[in-house]
């Protein structure tokens, strides 16, 4: 239990509060819907319906052990979590726990609007006024956790959810599979997070804080007035390096009728220097959240100069998983929103729940339709490499991060074997081979999906022994 604590999970032993595991069958309590509404590599999630009352819940399967390891510690933590935020009425509710001899189960709040992903998904960007009161439920949410000393430490749209549709939903935070307390004396120093969201103290191997979810809270305002990345790159790698050493910046055609209080609340959230962030205080008395009614910007002019390529962040990642860092989970995220808000997504639902992290951003979309066909430039930044790609300091301990991509585009070939002879069937084999492996490096994992492109690879990394999967 000690070891427990020093990682910065919470334990049966450690919390002031209790969480009763039940040992009795669940289906005697709850009808479960046999078709899971999510799905991961650990874990799946299932709409049921409580007996009893007739109330309807998400039950979340979660396997105790993975590549031969105990993690039932784990999925306690976030129980726990979940049962000392139970007075918080931002934070996705837990109603009761059933354990068996592979899984744990946990009952959850069945949020009907589902996540915040899907609105960005339909509607690109959202109306800075509605930002606005979005992020100030968030913050309501990530206060209560401060003020416990537990960090979320995965931030993002997927793990947002709505209690009603949108624009009528209020939110509730879910996804505490990767949160830690952060005790005084103790220093936790883990690659967890997601991509674009992640701080760069996390890619630099540093303690992580409490400051490390206001870093995360910065770039979600960014993507919601915008849909769009602030730091997001080709690659995984060039992402890393523009959060560690990239600028911040405000591009005209995505912020012309943003107000610069917002501009000011996300600047001092993206700070690289975790000690001068804005502190979840702060935030909730910056201006910019103080206001009830937005002024209104006046719309920006034509755009003659259009850049290249766009990168903007694309929001169909619910099922993405452009995963960059994940402890030894592969779970797919929590979605506790109504199944019928994921029935379309069954196709996609490789995803991974919120005990471990990485459910990156998928690739952009374009921007929004009334600004024109407006591209950015995509090539590549010339920035200083990453501490963490580029380590020279071979003392200090740090992460492996392999990426190890696989293609989701196979190029066909139809050969007629009575009009070419065997040597000209192997020699353009061999060619659809390389153009094929050519495919897999240039589009590293996409996958086609309607009109967007999306990643769907997933990387699986354990810190504790230093393997890459």
């Amino acid at each position: 239990m000690t070891n427990c604590h020093q990682q910065g999970f919470l334990s049966e032993a450690n919390c002031p509060v209790k969480v009763t595991v039940r040992s009795d069958a669940i289906a005697d309590h709850y009808i479960i819907e046999p078709r899971p509404f999510a799905r991961g590599k650990f874990a799946t999630v299932r709409r049921c319906v409580h007996k009893a009352s007739g109330r309807d819940y998400a039950a979340k399967y979660i396997r105790k052990r993975r590549r031969a390891s105990d993690v039932r510690h784990e999925i306690v933590h976030e129980a726990l979590v979940l049962s000392l935020a139970e007075t918080c009425p931002r934070v996705v509710g837990l109603k009761e726990v059933f354990e068996t001899a592979s899984e744990i189960v946990l009952i959850l709040e069945l949020a009907s609007g589902g996540e915040l992903q899907h609105v960005l998904d339909s509607e690109e960007f959202l109306p800075e006024a509605t930002v606005v009161r979005l992020m100030n439920q968030i913050l309501e949410a990530v206060r209560y956790l401060h003020q416990k000393n537990i960090a979320h430490l995965d931030i993002k749209p997927q793990n947002l959810l709505l209690t009603s549709a949108y624009p009528q939903g209020d939110i509730l935070l879910c996804d505490f599979g990767i949160s830690r307390v952060i005790g005084k004396g103790t220093e936790i120093r883990e690659i967890v997070g997601t991509p674009d969201y992640v701080a760069p103290e996390i890619l630099q191997y540093e303690p992580i804080s409490l400051a490390t979810d206001m870093w995360s809270l910065g770039v979600l305002a960014y993507v919601l007035l915008s849909g769009h990345s602030p730091f997001g790159g080709d690659t995984k790698q060039e992402t890393f390096c523009n959060i560690t050493n990239g600028s911040l910046d405000f591009p005209k055609y995505l912020f012309g009728q943003v107000s610069d209080a917002a501009k000011d609340f996300i600047r001092k959230l993206l700070v690289r220097d975790a000690r001068k962030r804005l502190t979840v205080d702060e935030s909730l008395a910056h201006p910019w959240l103080q206001q009830d009614n937005i002024p209104v910007v006046p719309p920006i002019e034509h755009v003659t100069e259009v850049p290249q390529s766009s990168s903007p962040l694309s929001t169909s990642s619910a099922s993405s998983s452009d995963s960059c860092m994940e402890s030894d989970s592969g779970e797919s995220s929590e979605s506790t929103g109504s199944p019928a808000s994921n029935t379309e997504n069954e196709a996609q639902s490789d995803r991974l729940f919120e005990e471990y992290p990485a459910i990156p951003p998928p690739l952009p979309k374009t921007p929004p339709p009334s600004l024109g066909i407006i591209h950015r430039d995509l090539s590549p930044r010339i920035v200083p490499r990453s501490p963490l790609l580029n380590s020279t300091n071979h003392n200090k301990q740090t992460s492996s991060i392999h990426i190890n991509v696989t293609p989701r585009i196979r190029r066909q070939i139809v050969v007629d074997h009575h009009k070419v002879s065997s040597s000209t069937i192997e020699r353009r084999t061999a060619t659809v081979r390389q153009e094929v492996e050519s495919v897999r490096m240039e589009l590293d994992g996409l996958s086609i999906n309607g009109k967007r492109l999306m990643f769907n690879d997933e990387i699986l990394v354990d810190e504790r022994v230093g393997i890459v999967y």
